[in-house]
């Protein structure tokens, strides 16, 4: 081929001809992923071939973005550990998110969302409490790693309850505003919840309605001048322990002509069985001109298909678990200048054979006098069996409360006389439940002793006397 021109050029890649061509160049369009070698042997006019020239590889990176991966397992240490708590610290990676979820006797409670840096500080329950840290990919939220349980030893005495009482918020004056209450947040570490109360702290007086309820709603105050409103929310567990927060809602004046955004809110948090159809329903949301658009997203748990994603309400059909398992959903709502604000919920899921607990329901709160005789009505109800058993027990939240003697403590209703005493008194008394499996709820009731009345002395001058003048009298009262 030495005197003879050059007609063509064959070009390999590995071992297979991929192009004939007459120019000193050719592009490879679709070479795939991967490492690739190229040869190229020249053709004369005759069709013999020259030997391959020296071999070219090059690597062909994958197209677009990486696939995301599963986290790394966190490794969490703790330390600092105090009578009440202690300090968890875990390993990071980038591009992970990282949550925490704690466990308290009977079974694991939420992920406490997010955790913003590499370490939390716990409390610990009068039961073992354990800890594990979630680390989930930014990218995709299904590719997640737990970590081991992290325990603290079990603590003496009774832990109290955590309250919280939302995000601040604005509201026009002369609206209707809602508080929005324990989302999520109202956790009893070592036992429930028994009794929310809501009461205002600062700001022109307003009337609370529902206000011992997770929320409450009032009417905002007319105004000229942006005001702040101050409420506070106090949460006691079923010994009597207290917590409380606080949230501050600015209200402005009706001639501000700025738009208000809506408020979103997502409906309280839902337990369901395996393989119910669950309902999740925003219609509590509200809008000064309106909301135009609604749209619900997962973003925990095992996935699931949501009918209605784009409307008020949607549903979907729980999966199947084999353990509680939280699944959570965000609703974004859209008003008609485009603000948006969103909420979230909490899906429970059970599994589908495992027993539900019963409804203890402890009745309404009641005002007596002293001496009067008090009767607690109770109920339960069980919603896969029966009720077995009633167990009314007395509770001290007011340290000046005196221990009664209640009549009728194994039944759904109790009798006690209310002691006597110069001063108001609080009273609480818990009705515990007990279904056909063993499983219990419980519920608690508050009741108020008045003070016994007041009754004027006796006055006693003594008798009528008949004396001489000058002899001296004595008066005996």
């Amino acid at each position: 081929m030495d005197n003879r021109r050059v007609a063509a050029y064959r070009v390999y890649r590995g071992n297979g001809l991929i192009a004939i061509t007459s120019r000193t160049s050719h592009l490879d369009s679709n070479p795939g992923t991967g490492e690739h070698c190229y040869q190229v042997k020249a053709v004369d006019e005759a069709g013999n071939r020259s030997g391959s020239s020296f071999e070219e590889c090059r690597t062909v990176p994958p197209s677009g973005p990486p696939r995301p991966t599963r986290p790394a397992m966190p490794v969490v240490e703790v330390s600092d550990m105090t009578p009440r708590g202690a300090r968890l610290r875990w390993t990071e990676e980038d591009g992970v998110d990282y949550s925490v979820r704690v466990g308290i006797r009977a079974g694991w409670h939420e992920y406490i969302d997010p955790a913003r840096s590499p370490e939390l500080v716990v409390r610990q329950a009068g039961a073992q409490t354990c800890y594990r840290v979630r680390a989930q990919n930014s990218d995709d939220e299904t590719l997640w790693r737990d970590s081991e349980d992290a325990c603290l030893p079990p603590l003496e005495g009774n832990a109290p309850p955590t309250a919280d009482a939302g995000r601040d918020f604005t509201v026009k004056s002369g609206a209707a505003g809602t508080l929005k209450g324990l989302k999520g947040s109202g956790v009893d570490s070592d036992g429930r919840v028994a009794r929310y109360e809501w009461t205002q702290r600062a700001g022109p007086r307003v009337s609370l309605r529902d206000a011992s309820s997770e929320r409450a709603t009032f009417t905002a105050p007319e105004t000229e001048d942006e005001t702040t409103l101050t409420f506070r929310l106090t949460v006691t567990d079923d010994d009597g322990a207290t917590n409380d927060d606080t949230v501050r809602a600015t209200v402005e004046p009706t001639t501000t002509p700025a738009n208000y955004p809506p408020w979103a809110d997502a409906g309280r948090n839902i337990r369901a069985r395996a393989g119910a159809r669950v309902t999740l329903s925003g219609d509590e949301s509200s809008d000064d001109r309106g909301i135009v658009g609604w749209r619900w997203e997962q973003y925990r748990g095992p996935t699931v298909a949501l009918s209605g994603a784009t409307s008020y309400i949607a549903t979907f059909v729980a999966p199947s678990v084999s353990e509680d398992t939280d699944l959570r959903f965000r609703l974004t709502v859209t008003d008609g200048d485009g603000a948006t604000d969103d909420d979230t919920v909490s899906v429970t899921v059970s599994p589908a054979d495992a027993n539900r607990p019963p409804v203890a329901e402890a009745g309404d709160e009641q005002w007596v006098d002293s001496g009067a005789a008090v009767t607690l009505r109770g109920s339960g109800s069980d919603p896969d069996g029966t009720v077995s058993g009633y167990a009314w027990t007395q509770i001290f939240g007011d340290p000046r409360a005196p221990t009664v003697a209640l009549t009728g403590a194994s039944s759904a209703t109790a009798t006690f006389v209310a002691p006597s005493s110069e001063q108001l008194t609080e009273m609480f008394f818990r009705l515990t439940v007990t279904d056909d499996d063993g499983a219990t709820g419980i519920d608690t009731v508050r009741v108020w002793v008045r003070p016994r009345a007041n009754q004027p002395p006796a006055a006693d001058a003594g008798r009528d006397q008949s004396v001489a003048p000058g002899e001296a009298v004595t008066l005996r009262g």
